[in-house]
């Protein structure tokens, strides 16, 4: 049946990595439109992600209206054996479409009718981070995976009147502990050699915790490291420091009137210190005092974010499958996945 002619269209363009600076002009025009874009899903932040990774196979998908018109775009990372993945992995939490104000849910539709209908060209497809309009792809998988976010207010003493009383009292004592042991929180000048102790502190800290984060590494550093100086989506960084013993680094990522906390190291040896929350603290004072609006925790509805102020914002994990005899012998990476029709009758 041909489309009718308000039937949006899709394209799934391979490209060189190169060729992704061909698009800037088109993907920064339609981050404007899009009421929910964040870093992740920008042209600076994809652009280093394939600097840095590099990886072999890569799509453009972009939804378009009859005008024209671009409606959404995203890019695809296509690994062996017709597994694709929304470009990002393994350092970015969102991965998926990015959508024009309120035609997220065309969009989406879209993308899943494309993949309906060219089904022998791809077995699984992963995200990280959409909202539910991803539930009408083909065999859609949703596992909850919530963002906590925190608004902020005008000042920082009206952020922490605001927590708990018990809250408010150990942050204002730990603050009150870096002047008496001459602890610093300072924008460090030199953004490689932060990101380095970044990923040292990281390591150490993970294997303490008996833990393995191979991401965190030398090509998280090159790509963060590119972010320094870029138009939409720029890094900044706090350190905790005592003369010239780094104590803690934490990377966030300015992003319209949201500053976004990405990832930090912290040396834990300091006795009653918590280096990691004093980071957190800082770069809220931070946020508030350059006027951002909100800052994002990311992923995950830890207690420390609960005390901090934040509330959760609907976000999932996502895995389709393409309807063929193929893609019935991949299991799913998704773990605890829930059948995307399942979870919708519910919410019905």
């Amino acid at each position: 049946m041909a489309p009718s002619a308000s039937t949006p269209r899709l394209e799934v363009i391979a490209l060189e990595s190169t060729d992704f600076a061909d698009c800037k002009d088109e993907w920064r025009l339609l981050e404007s439109r899009a009421a929910e874009a964040t870093p992740f899903l920008s042209h600076d932040w994809l652009a280093a992600w394939l600097r840095a990774y590099e990886p072999k196979r890569v799509a453009l998908v972009r939804v378009s209206e009859p005008d024209g018109t671009t409606t959404a775009l995203g890019l695809l990372e296509q690994g062996g054996h017709g597994r694709w993945y929304f470009a990002g992995a393994p350092v970015t939490s969102q991965r998926g479409l990015l959508c024009a104000t309120d035609l997220e849910g065309r969009s989406w539709h879209a993308l899943g009718s494309w993949l309906a209908e060219h089904r022998r060209d791809w077995v699984t497809l992963v995200g990280e981070g959409v909202t539910a309009g991803a539930a009408v792809l083909p065999s859609a998988r949703l596992v909850a995976a919530p963002v906590v976010v925190v608004d902020l207010p005008d000042s920082f003493d009206a952020y922490l009147a605001a927590r708990s009383r018990h809250c408010e009292r150990e942050m204002r004592r730990k603050l009150r502990l870096l002047e008496k042991r001459g602890l610093e929180l300072r924008r460090p000048l030199d953004a490689g050699r932060a990101l380095g102790e970044l990923v040292r502190l990281h390591g150490i800290r993970a294997e303490s915790k008996n833990e393995s984060h191979p991401q965190v590494d030398s090509r998280l550093v090159r790509m963060l490291a590119s972010l320094v100086d870029a138009s939409a989506t720029s890094l900044v960084m706090l350190e905790l420091a005592i003369g010239e013993r780094t104590l803690g680094v934490i990377a966030g990522l300015e992003y319209g009137d949201t500053l976004y906390a990405y990832n930090s190291g912290v040396d834990t040896t300091e006795p009653g210190l918590s280096p990691g929350i004093v980071l957190m603290l800082g770069l809220i004072r931070c946020a508030i005092a350059d006027g951002f609006r909100r800052i994002d925790l990311g992923p995950g509805e830890y207690r420390y974010k609960r005390e901090l102020g934040g509330a959760p914002v609907e976000r999932f994990q996502l895995a389709a499958s393409s309807p063929t005899l193929a893609a019935t012998t991949i299991r799913f990476a998704a773990p605890r996945a829930t059948a995307a029709r399942s979870w919708l009758r519910r919410r019905g």
